[in-house]
């Protein structure tokens, strides 16, 4: 099915080149960026390069980071392009909040992340481990599918569950009238291949009749 196309506002107001120094960390940052993290980003930044335009938004004056505090402390001292985003206090904290997880909620395709990183040579040590932890990933989603694929033949495949009752009768009056019930049910129900099934079918019917509008038994 084809997905309807959406209409949004750009809020970059202008690509600006500044020092990274200068740029402010927000506030309310809650990112935490571990020694691997940074160590991966330096060799990245290192072996191709800075590839992409970090975040920013006037803040009481400064320019202060949405999106690239991590550069920040790597290259305090180098200019780099930035995008200025037109955006209040308010809007810059909802994209704070929201870029990252969003990224995060994309799949993987399996076939195609295995051809790019078969395609990948690095030398730092850091972007090593960063590669072997994604080939870790790959290798675990696949065993987890196939884990799951396996569990659920296991489960279409095991025999279901029988849930007996004991039924107390107060008198043999009773006890006669319940057989014959069962095998007025039978007919009513011939196709029904246990009691249950029949029990089932006749006060389902029962309630459509009642008008019971609640779940099915």
């Amino acid at each position: 099915m084809k997905r309807k196309s959406i209409r949004t506002r750009d809020r970059v107001r202008e690509i600006r080149t500044v020092r990274v120094g200068d740029i402010r960390p927000h506030p309310k940052n809650w990112r935490v960026h571990p020694e691997s993290q940074r160590a991966a980003l330096a060799a990245s930044l290192q072996e191709v390069g800075s590839a992409r335009v970090p975040l920013v938004y006037e803040h009481e004056g400064n320019l202060t980071w949405i999106d690239g505090h991590l550069w920040g402390d790597l290259l305090p001292d180098q200019e780099m392009r930035v995008a200025v985003l037109d955006v209040t206090d308010r809007e810059a904290e909802y994209l704070l909040a929201t870029l990252d997880p969003i990224a995060s909620l994309a799949n993987r395709n399996e076939k195609l992340l295995a051809e790019i990183l078969s395609g990948i040579s690095t030398k730092k040590a850091a972007m090593k481990d960063l590669l072997a932890s994604l080939q870790a990933k790959k290798e675990a989603s696949v065993t987890e599918a196939t884990a799951r694929k396996n569990g659920a033949q296991r489960a279409k495949d095991a025999p279901q569950p029988v849930i007996a009752y004991n039924i107390i009768f107060d008198t043999t009056g009773q006890q006669d009238l319940w057989f014959e019930f069962l095998k007025w049910l039978k007919g009513e129900f011939p196709t029904a291949e246990t009691i249950g099934e029949r029990l089932a079918s006749y006060i389902r019917d029962h309630m459509i009749r009642e008008g019971y509008d609640g779940p099915e038994p």
